[in-house]
């Protein structure tokens, strides 16, 4: 089904155009994946996605699959999602779910490489240009910029978030993201001390200095104290990859759960499976202590029609 609709698109992506008509066994494992992630989303909304992927643009059409992946996720997890529910018009969302009897709007997006980061740099004696890329906080911005944009938008539903953040190109990392939702990543000492009061008051002291930053993180407190986006109860950074193991090849999936330390709606951790979770708790002074939940290199196979196998991931000692 899902060939049917992309064999009528001549927009698409390099990677799209991959999985539609290369032979080799890479390409057919993940064109039978994604045809089973197909199946399992209502029959009314298989008929809407064949058509979407069959004309939309090339972005629209790459991040449609990894909707299919997202929805394939959550399922797994017994979050019973809702492809494009009906029920929020005139925005319609990716897939909704339920976390302890609470609805949540969930939106899956793709994060690319800015384009301001990448240079071309020609090489002398060859006919074509290598390029190199120098990132000053581009990356992260864009995905900040992102999630701000999306809250916005859904908060007239009154509903919690959670936003499903894809890595769209090796040059793309989980510390992006993290920069994106808190401001520093998780190996950073400005989310382990005095947060968030520390990492806002030194981030100020920078503008005053007119010092150069990395990006606001969109979950950091407004002008006014205020948490940002109270909506977003979650991000969940993804990486949807091709595993080293000639032994077991096929495509892994890493997550990192990114838990808003001050939300509307709070999700226990746990509900996310064997993935690794960044997770928030409140102390006398008003500050937020981090705390991990396994390992940020945990990874899952699908395995057959309803499980993940998960283990810990390392290039070294590939599964």
């Amino acid at each position: 089904m899902l060939l049917t609709g992309l064999k009528k698109n001549q927009r698409l992506s390099s990677w799209v155009k991959w999985v539609r008509d290369d032979s080799k066994q890479p390409a057919r494992e993940t064109r039978e994946f994604l045809e089973r992630c197909f199946a399992n989303i209502a029959p009314n909304q298989g008929k809407r996605f064949i058509q979407r992927i069959g004309s939309d643009g090339k972005e629209n059409v790459h991040a449609a699959l990894y909707e299919l992946v997202a929805h394939e996720l959550f399922r797994r997890l017994h979050l019973k999602p809702e492809f494009h529910p009906n029920s929020f018009a005139p925005l319609t969302p990716d897939m909704a779910v339920k976390i302890e009897n609470q609805q949540f709007i969930v939106d899956v997006f793709v994060a690319h490489n800015s384009a301001r980061t990448i240079t071309p740099f020609p090489v002398k004696g060859l006919g074509n240009e290598i390029t190199y890329t120098v990132d000053c906080g581009d990356r992260a911005k864009k995905i900040r910029d992102t999630v701000v944009s999306k809250c916005h938008k859904y908060l007239q539903t009154e509903k919690p978030l959670i936003f499903v953040v894809f890595l769209g190109d090796h040059w793309v990392e989980m510390r992006d993201v993290q920069i994106a939702v808190y401001g520093a990543s998780t190996e950073d000492a400005w989310l382990r001390e005095d947060f968030p009061h520390g990492i806002t008051d030194f981030r100020q002291k920078l503008v005053s200095m007119q010092v150069e930053r990395q990006p606001d993180g969109a979950m950091l407190p407004d002008e006014n104290g205020q948490p940002g986006c109270p909506r977003l109860s979650a991000v969940v950074a993804c990486e949807w990859f091709d595993t080293l193991s000639r032994s077991s090849p096929g495509k892994r999936l890493r997550c990192l759960v990114l838990h808003h330390w001050n939300p509307d709606f709070k999700i226990s951790t746990g509900r996310f499976g064997g993935f690794g979770e960044v997770s928030w708790s409140s102390n006398a002074s008003s500050c937020f202590a981090l705390h991990s939940t396994a390992s940020q290199r945990t990874v899952a196979r699908f395995d057959g029609e309803n499980n993940f196998v998960f283990r810990d991931y390392d290039a070294g000692d590939p599964w």
